[in-house]
């Protein structure tokens, strides 16, 4: 065999060894746990064997404890995409390099308000009822709905709710915030309309009333790093959009919990600069 021959498969060989470790680096996807991994694993795991297999995709899912490892793999590039609250997009974008991709709907809306909750027997009926009295949020310093929301929409009422309240209770999940409004545990709670729409709490929603609530917010946003394959950005983004469009894909999003996903939308997502900022 002549030395050029040698040289052109020595060369298609070592083209076919790059292809595959290419493409067998996997994409990094984060979603938090805030206290309920276990859900967020059953809801995201049938999704990215989904997309895998559709954008031919190795694609490797962390759940994360919290939102601070979700920015430091975003900013070391161990993580390529994240799934958080748009209250995170905003508070990290001007700092962080990141494109929104898609932006959730839950429940066949793609925005979602944060309501203070009391029971609907009770003597509260506004905000200054609630003086001395003891109200529940979730996750002090890590939920954006549950806790930084709550706190802006308690400031640019003039109220310091760690002043204001008697006791201010932490609860692991919305759920609990729910149960213990309506069965007379707590005064009131900081809820999202997703818990408070869900038909799996009618019998609880039932006994409360709502006394404050946010302006309506977007769904949680799927996000990359800026600097990532725009090949594989583009697949992603176009596969969760579709979803909707076929049986296959709206039977996956009711077995995930969503109810679809469309395109970010920049505008859409500033409204909660004002919410960063106040809770500041």
């Amino acid at each position: 065999m002549s030395r050029p021959s040698i040289k052109i498969i020595v060369l298609w060989a070592v083209y076919i060894c790059s292809a595959v470790y290419i493409h067998a680096v996997p994409v990094h996807i984060a979603v938090p746990a805030l206290g309920e991994g276990m859900q967020r694993l059953k809801q995201w795991t049938p999704l990215v064997a989904y997309l895998e297999q559709e954008c031919d995709l190795d694609i490797e899912l962390i759940v994360t404890r919290d939102n601070r490892v979700i920015r430091e793999g975003l900013e070391s590039k161990n993580f390529d995409l994240a799934f958080i609250d748009p209250f995170w997009f905003s508070s990290w974008r001007e700092t962080l390099p990141l494109l929104p991709l898609v932006q959730s709907e839950v429940i066949g809306k793609s925005e979602r308000t944060v309501m203070l909750v009391v029971h609907r027997d009770s003597i509260f009926r506004t905000l200054k009822d609630l003086k001395n009295r003891r109200v529940a949020f979730t996750l002090e310093n890590e939920s954006a709905a549950g806790f930084y929301i709550p706190l802006a929409m308690m400031i640019s009422r003039g109220i310091n709710p760690f002043e204001y309240f008697k006791e201010s209770v932490f609860a692991e999940t919305f759920v609990s915030i729910l149960k213990s409004v309506a069965f007379g545990k707590l005064d009131a709670g900081f809820i999202t309309s997703n818990v408070y729409s869900n038909d799996k709490n009618k019998h609880l929603t039932g006994v409360l009333r709502v006394i404050a609530s946010s302006d309506p917010l977007p769904q949680w946003v799927l996000v990359s790093r800026k600097n990532l394959d725009l090949g594989k950005i583009s697949k992603l983004e176009n596969t969760l959009s579709g979803l909707s469009s076929t049986e296959e894909g709206r039977n996956l999003l009711k077995e995930t919990g969503f109810s679809g996903f469309i395109p970010a939308d920049a505008e859409r997502l500033s409204v909660m600069e004002k919410y960063n900022a106040a809770s500041k």
